[in-house]
């Protein structure tokens, strides 16, 4: 988790809160040992919209959030 941390270091508080989502994701799913088609196959959307999620880069839609 430390690394996470470090990856999304920013001073930003949009960028902040981007990458406090993104984090949050990441550790849930590998909680529940899920991969990332699994999780983007449980949320009815695409894999590379939750790699780009937890890339932290830009903000999630609302609608995968949900």
């Amino acid at each position: 988790m430390q690394r996470l941390r470090e990856r999304f270091a920013y001073d930003d508080p949009d960028k902040q809160l981007v990458a406090a989502i993104a984090a949050q994701v990441i550790e849930q799913r590998l909680a529940r040992d899920l991969s990332q088609k699994e999780l983007a196959d449980l949320c009815a959307t695409s894999q590379p919209a939750i790699a780009r999620l937890e890339s932290g880069t830009r903000p999630p839609r609302i609608d995968t959030l949900q």
